[in-house]
């Protein structure tokens, strides 16, 4: 029940078999940005969960295989007391040899940035016409849901800009959430773009990997603009 203080690095092991480290921090203000990562242990699948100050997970990522870590950069959360917890997937692996090391970095909210959670149709960030927005493919098999209010007949260009070890598809919904187009010309690497029609209603916009691919350093860049 004991849960560590969060600092910017932090080194652990995954000992004895079963263990499940907690970690505890603070968001002082209304709404703050968290970058975690974690470092990968040998022959661990590790997880890292973040709890609200009820002990109830709000969020889980185990998006990478055994022998590799996890990083999530963007996770927004607001004001309140939280925890981290960071295990084996299957609890059963432990390394009391190697060490994985927690890293956590908090900043405050910037403007026209994507941030998770953003991965369903309730959760859907709003966007604007003639805006772009910068976001990440990531964690793991991450699908970026935007939603986009149209106010009468218009042809919009959709873009979003390419980034490497992503082959992107681009998806638009209509609002009783009926596929109503899906784009992916382009290989990985290359980004996706579409002049479409649009008649007034409210639409998503739906981002992802074709292969559940995800990169974690490097944003792209998405963008509604009239034609």
């Amino acid at each position: 029940n004991f849960a560590n203080p969060v600092r910017n690095r932090i080194r652990g092991y995954i000992n004895p078999s079963g263990d499940r480290d907690y970690y505890s921090f603070d968001v002082e203000q209304d709404k703050m940005v968290l970058s975690l990562s974690l470092t990968p242990v040998n022959n661990v699948d590790l997880k890292l969960e973040i709890l609200n100050a009820l002990g109830e997970k709000i969020y889980a990522l185990n998006s990478s295989v055994m022998d590799e870590g996890e990083i999530i950069p963007n996770l927004m959360l607001r004001k309140g007391r939280y925890y981290l917890a960071v295990s084996d997937l299957s609890n059963k692996r432990q390394n009391y040899l190697d060490a994985y090391t927690l890293k956590a970095a908090a900043s405050e909210l910037r403007l026209n940035w994507e941030y998770e959670p953003d991965d369903s149709f309730e959760q859907a960030l709003s966007v604007s016409l003639n805006q772009s927005w910068n976001g990440y493919l990531a964690p793991g098999s991450d699908k970026d849901f935007y939603s986009l209010a149209v106010a009468e007949d218009r042809n919009l260009k959709l873009d979003v800009s390419g980034v490497p070890q992503i082959d992107f598809i681009l998806q638009v919904y209509d609002q009783e959430r009926n596929l109503v187009i899906e784009v992916n010309e382009k290989g990985k690497g290359e980004g996706e773009s579409a002049i479409i029609s649009f008649t007034p209603g409210n639409y998503y916009v739906i981002l992802k990997d074709a292969e559940n691919n995800n990169n974690s350093y490097e944003s792209y860049l998405f963008s509604v603009f009239e034609r």
